[in-house]
């Protein structure tokens, strides 16, 4: 009999602990530096990272550096992160012209 793993069912399966001394519980996850991040880590620790779900780093690790916009490497540039957690760049070449 196999068994199946459904994520859903089992909501703490996406679940992991901050490493900073505040020990939070997140789904969170950095996928330039492989670690699960709460809120206040994001903004201090990892304000130009690419930060989304554990769920879809398990998917797909793939990730991009780059604006969504402009292209521009957002490591090189001013970023505005959104409520949905993405990053663009805050004057990006799309808005310029």
């Amino acid at each position: 009999m196999a068994l199946h793993f459904f994520p859903s069912l089992f909501p703490s399966a996406s679940m992991g602990l901050c490493k900073c001394p505040k020990r939070k519980v997140t789904n969170q996850f950095c996928f330039e530096h492989r670690v699960n991040v709460c809120e206040h880590c994001m903004v201090q620790k990892h304000p130009k990272c690419v930060v989304q779900s554990y769920l879809l780093w398990l998917q797909d690790s793939d990730y991009s550096p780059d604006c969504g916009f402009c292209s521009t490497e957002l490591a090189s540039e001013v970023c505005v992160r959104l409520v949905c957690y993405r990053k663009l760049a805050k004057d990006p070449y799309h808005l310029r012209h």
